[in-house]
């Protein structure tokens, strides 16, 4: 913190302050005041002329302290130290009316926020503002703290909090005729339902941004209007509204174009084969400092590049994804979450409580490993045919020169040349499964609680280095089965709760995932052998009609089989057939 400068201001204060300072100052004070919530800039011009500040003392001086504060927080203006609110802040915990109060956390918050983005300390100083509501008559300055525990909320993904806060903000708003401040409420109720799934009260947002267009003037929020409603309507396959209301977004902020929005439209043009004005908005897009749009970007012109066959083009597009996805991820390492509401509720908080980290190496490493797969996928594909017709060739001349006397070695290669193109195409499927996988979690954005990101870790853990310990890796997996595998170990126990042992419930669980009897044995460091008994074994506890391997792995596949599983394996049963 940078303190000398307010330090100097206070013994100054101390020596020379005085109760009785100059009328045109009190009038200053007054009319800053008048113009904070409507016009910042104007009241913050008024601030910096006060002649000699430091001999203000008393509630001028905290009064002083305040508004020069909040109005270069509503500016924009970078803070440097929390000094001078903290002056506000002292004074007005036992002095002054509520609202002052109330502004001084409301505006202390927002500084911390800027200065070292501690939740904690953020969230305590918005609900000391929201303890002064009650006695509070400042509508405004109440629907801005709402507004402000709204968003912490939602950045914490705790949405329901989050809703009910935007609703407050947005019965003040209204009640008040802010349409200003009432449409940034509906933009964010806008994400939080999205966040939520709410199709109904997406659809509820968008009519009530709609109709305020007509009372507004501000072009930037008019953009992100239009923007919103585009990326319904697309969400909603209303294709030729989402277009017009995309256009209509950049019309808005001609010399200033939403990249987000010029991606968005790119998009729909590329869905609609104009490659041309596809290529040249996402260009212009590329300018963006926004490192997820620029995935995004780069993402969309590899996938329109490998389909038009300009593998080269999709290369390259590929390498600046992951070069990009590589920044996101090191600017996304800064991003925390808050704990500290709950226990400010409950009267119980505890300021030395730790923040929490989200960690998305292991989602982004595996995405790109993935990503660099999928697009060296064709070119492997025609080679690996290539592969197998020199084989399939070696094999039945072989074949042809056993064929007198050697019936039973024939047998032999016949059965062995199966299992290697059973082999091939189980791999192939779990490669398939892994991308689809990664995709469910990459295009969430991030959008994952901690049981989530710490299951896909454990399965990026078994995939990749073949590990696996039961007590501490059982937990996640099972997780993991439940969200991606159609709820498999509830199904499970629901089914078959005979199954208590908990070698039985590794073999099944690995099972599901995609695991062969060979890398069962490995992970869970017993031979082959081992694990067909134990498959038989669970076949006759539970009663299947059928036991051994065959029976083992039908039962399996009714547990957790899905549409899109047994479409990802006809998918492959082609590919092999076209071999």
């Amino acid at each position: 913190m940078k303190t000398p400068y307010y330090l100097f201001l206070l013994l100054a204060l101390l020596s020379f302050g005085s109760c009785n300072e100059p009328k045109h100052i009190s009038e200053a004070l007054y009319r800053a005041e008048a113009l904070m919530y409507t016009s910042p800039d104007s009241a913050l011009q008024i601030l910096e002329a006060i002649p000699n500040p430091e001999q203000l003392a008393g509630e001028s001086q905290a009064d002083y302290a305040l508004l020069l504060s909040l109005a270069r927080y509503r500016c924009y203006v970078p803070a440097t130290s929390d000094s001078l609110i903290n002056i506000a802040v002292q004074y007005y915990k036992d002095n002054g009316n509520t609202d002052k109060r109330a502004a001084a956390w409301y505006t202390y918050g927002g500084i911390i926020d800027e200065l070292n983005g501690k939740s904690d300390q953020v969230i305590l100083a918005y609900k000391e503002a929201e303890s002064c509501i009650p006695q509070m008559t400042d509508s405004t300055l109440i629907s801005l703290i709402y507004s402000n525990l709204a968003y912490l909320n939602k950045k914490a993904f705790q949405y329901e909090q989050a809703k009910n806060y935007y609703l407050k903000a947005e019965q003040i708003n209204s009640s008040i005729k802010n349409y200003h401040l009432l449409a940034s409420n509906y933009l964010n109720l806008y994400s939080v339902y999205t966040g939520l799934g709410q199709q109904d009260n997406i659809e509820w947002c968008t009519a009530q941004l709609l109709t305020l267009c007509s009372s507004l003037t501000d072009s930037a929020l008019l953009a992100k209007i239009y923007h919103n409603v585009g990326t319904w309507r697309k969400k909603q396959s209303r294709i030729s509204d989402a277009k017009t209301y995309f256009q209509q977004s950049l019309l808005c902020t001609p010399d200033f174009p939403s990249y987000k929005t010029l991606t968005a439209l790119a998009n729909l043009y590329i869905a609609e084969g104009e490659t041309e004005k596809a290529d040249s908005l996402f260009q212009k897009a590329l300018g963006s400092t926004d490192l997820s749009v620029r995935a995004n970007i780069h993402q969309s012109l590899y996938k329109d590049k490998t389909r038009q066959g300009l593998y080269k083009e999709a290369v390259a597009h590929a390498d600046s994804y992951i070069a990009v996805a590589d920044s996101f991820y090191q600017s996304s390492l800064q991003n925390k979450t808050l704990e500290a509401q709950l226990k400010y509720d409950q009267l119980s908080l505890k300021h030395e409580k730790a923040l929490l980290e989200r960690n998305l190496y292991f989602t982004i490493l595996v995405a790109i490993i993935m990503l660099a797969l999928a697009f060296r996928f064709v070119k492997k594909l025609k080679r690996k045919q290539h592969e197998l017709a020199i084989i399939n060739t070696v094999l039945q001349q072989r074949i042809d020169e056993l064929k007198a006397g050697m019936h039973q070695k024939q047998a032999e290669y016949q059965q062995t040349y199966s299992l290697l193109v059973k082999q091939e195409m189980e791999d192939m499927q779990k490669k398939i499964e892994q991308l689809e996988k990664l995709k469910r979690i990459y295009t969430s954005q991030g959008f994952l609680d901690s049981s989530e990101i710490k299951a896909a870790g454990t399965l990026k853990t078994i995939s990749m280095e073949l590990k696996y310990n039961p007590q501490t890796d059982r937990p996640h997996l099972v997780h993991w089965l439940n969200i991606h595998k159609n709820g498999f170990a509830l199904q499970l126990a629901q089914t078959y709760p005979q199954l208590t042992q908990e070698r039985h419930l590794d073999v099944c669980y690995l099972s599901a995932v995609g695991f062969d009897i060979r890398h069962i044995a490995h992970l869970l460091n017993v031979k082959e052998r081992t694990i067909e008994r134990y498959m038989t074994d669970i076949c006759k506890k539970v009663e299947y009609p059928e036991d051994g391997k065959k029976g083992f792995q039908t039962m399996i596949q009714e547990l957790c089989i899905h549409p899109q599983v047994k479409k990802d394996s006809e998918n492959i049963a082609k590919i092999i057939k076209i071999r």
